[in-house]
């Protein structure tokens, strides 16, 4: 039973390192490589350079309307 138990822990601990570091890190990783433009997010720069916004936190949502008109 307890070498079970270590396999079992052993087995979480490495689906958690898997899943919970090495993949979020490749694919973030692939994204700032592939599509530099895109990865970085929206910011809004000033007539100084400096971020003052994004460009999608104050976008209208395009999703249909409620009262059935089609979308937006």
């Amino acid at each position: 039973m307890r070498k079970e138990l270590v396999i079992a822990l052993r087995v979480t601990a490495v689906t958690l390192v898997l899943t919970g570091l090495v993949y979020p890190l490749v694919t973030t990783g692939l994204a700032r490589v592939l599509f530099p433009w895109r990865a970085g997010g929206s910011f809004v720069k000033d007539e100084r350079g400096q971020v003052v916004g994004s460009e999608l936190a104050a976008s209208q949502p395009s999703f249909p309307a409620a009262d059935g008109r089609g979308w937006k």
